[in-house]
């Protein structure tokens, strides 16, 4: 009889967790597809690429590859500009926003924190976690005009924590 019981009460647990199983799977259902509508409603970032490619130089290696731009909305218009060298060692440039960085002139090396410099600071990420701040110096500079910008960077520090490297190079956006 004790037998009886401890199965009835064991088959009972199992059918009750079983139905409770498909509450919680059709609440994550649902919540699958409610954060999948917010996805798509949201602008994402469209990168385009230049069909031209950089050149840049960081420890004594020098680094040839695609360049692409893209304007995140979502992130205060802010643009970037990446020179992919290879999967690692690629570099991205953070501007502004597009007007700021086809008007070209002389930028700085400044926070990655898009929206938190000036319109003439640059933050820039080099490889795995190397990145502009304030111990970054050397110079960067934005010429031409009409969508045929060349980004130059000349001696510009970048760093991790208790290791910096230079980078150089021209890229083209």
């Amino acid at each position: 009889m004790k037998t009886s019981i401890l199965i009835a009460f064991s088959v009972s647990i199992l059918f009750f967790g079983a139905c409770d199983n498909n509450k919680i799977k059709d609440t994550n259902e649902k919540s699958t597809e409610k954060s999948n509508e917010s996805t798509v409603n949201e602008t994402a970032p469209s990168e385009e690429s230049t069909g031209v490619t950089g050149t840049y130089t960081a420890e004594g290696r020098t680094y040839t590859g695609e360049v692409t731009t893209e304007t995140n909305a979502g992130l205060r218009n802010l643009f970037t500009v990446t020179c992919k060298g290879d999967m690692i060692q690629m570099i991205e440039l953070h501007f502004k926003n597009e007007e700021v960085a086809r008007k070209g002139g002389n930028f700085k090396p400044g926070s990655l924190v898009p929206g938190a410099g000036e319109d003439n600071e640059v933050g820039i990420m080099f490889g795995i976690g190397y990145k502009s701040g304030e111990a970054s110096e050397g110079t960067i500079t934005v010429t031409g005009s009409g969508g045929k910008n060349v980004i130059e960077l000349n001696n510009v520090k970048l760093s991790i924590p208790d290791k910096s490297i230079i980078v150089s190079g021209k890229i083209p956006f």
